[in-house]
């Protein structure tokens, strides 16, 4: 062997290289034993470069030392050439590939894994993304990605212009709940004009609307009550805005002092109107008529179909009433009030022809008028009644003791 300065000898049953200055224990460069091959020692750091390929069949322990590879140059998992490697490229950047899974663990655990363009936990809800106390600060999706919840039960997606939130999961008896039951959530959705914007309190448990409205299409209902399709409802139909009410009644304001609403209905016409005065409780009807179809009744009192109706029947019109018809308790049609009566005119076909009655002059006036007088049987007739007795074509009248009848004497 030329004289270099490495030296060889055997020790120890091994082929060791080892400085020629120093033959010292620990001063050994590199040595071949029958199943291990030793660079260095724990005492003697030793650099090794390699040009070419390296394959091994074994395990490579590094004690203390690095591997260093130059930029472009592989670290192959699988053999030479294989399609399993670490390499590092020349923009700096190092790439771990593999054929077809990559998998990360921990404690002999797979807990990660990429696969055909996929990152995943091993196992379905195996592996969480941050931590309590080590938070990611942003995700940042493209146009189009979605975030979704068991295999599509939920999503939610940005196409480019809108958000939608979508999923099985809340199709038909899903729902979206905004906080928990007990503890709400204040929200806020703002429009593109500066304050204009709604918002729901919780602890006021109202929706306020600054600079919105609300737009109800056509036939479509806003609903009010806790039955499916409304205890009462709002809907416009086209040409009317419809109010439906189920079981019970509109209220206008609140039973109690001073929560009454003064209201106006208008018409077509400027200055005609009908209004309700909460004030003064009566309606006010401005050049407004109250028409009522044939048949139809204006009632009065309240029993049931009325104390006294009016209804036109189409040739007449008739007063009617449970009570008023009954007679019971004195009922009567009073013209005015006791010591205030009503000047009343009943005018014929004929322009001329009337009857009237002065309440100051406690008179009744015919003009071209006849008074017909009640035919009745002897014995019917009440204080005070005038008639034509069917037998003996006489005029009768009772004075409230005898019936008499009317004579020319005078």
């Amino acid at each position: 062997m030329p004289n270099t300065l490495v030296h060889s000898r055997w020790k120890n049953g091994n082929l060791v290289f080892h400085d020629a200055d120093d033959l010292g224990v620990g001063a050994e460069i590199f040595q071949i034993s029958p199943a291990t091959i030793y660079i260095g020692t724990s005492t003697n750091d030793v650099t090794m470069t390699m040009y070419g390929d390296v394959s091994l069949y074994g395990d490579l322990n590094l004690a203390d030392e690095d591997i260093s590879l130059a930029v472009g140059k592989y670290l192959y998992l699988d053999g030479s050439t294989g399609n399993d490697y670490l390499r590092t490229s020349t923009d700096n950047n190092v790439i771990l590939n593999a054929q077809t899974t990559l998998s990360l663990g921990i404690g002999g655990t797979a807990e990660v894994k990429l696969a055909a363009n996929v990152l995943s936990p091993q196992v379905s809800d195996g592996c969480a993304l941050g931590s309590t106390s080590l938070m990611w600060s942003d995700l940042f999706l493209a146009n189009g990605g979605v975030i979704n919840w068991n295999n599509g039960k939920v999503t939610f997606t940005w196409d480019g212009d809108y958000l939608w939130i979508a999923g099985s999961g809340i199709v038909g008896a899903g729902q979206i709940l905004w906080g928990a039951n007990g503890s709400g959530i204040t929200q806020t959705w703002y429009s593109d004009t500066a304050g204009s914007m709604w918002s729901y309190s919780t602890g006021a448990k109202r929706i306020t609307l600054n600079g919105i409205s609300i737009h109800i299409q056509d036939n479509d209902i806003l609903q009010f009550g806790d039955i499916w399709d409304g205890d009462a409802y709002v809907s416009w139909s086209d040409n009317y805005l419809v109010w439906r009410c189920d079981t019970t009644q509109i209220l206008w304001g609140t039973n109690a002092g001073s929560q009454g609403i003064n209201q106006t209905w208008y018409t077509d016409t400027t200055g005609d109107y009908m209004a309700f005065a909460k004030g003064p409780k009566h309606l006010i009807f401005q050049d407004v008529h109250i028409q009522l179809n044939d048949s139809a009744e204006l009632r009065f009192g309240s029993a049931t179909g009325g104390d006294a109706t009016f209804s036109f029947d189409g040739t007449y019109l008739n007063v009617g009433g449970t009570t008023l018809l009954a007679g019971t308790g004195g009922s009567q049609i009073l013209w005015g009030i006791q010591g205030n009566g009503i000047n009343q005119t009943w005018n014929s076909d004929t322009s001329g022809d009337y009857m009237w009655f002065s309440p100051s002059a406690k008179t009744f006036g015919l003009i071209e008028v006849y008074f017909i007088l009640p035919v009745f049987a002897s014995g019917l007739a009440q204080t005070g009644c005038l008639w034509l007795d069917t037998t003996d074509d006489k005029l009768h009248f009772y004075d409230g003791s005898a019936e008499r009848v009317v004579t020319d004497d005078r």
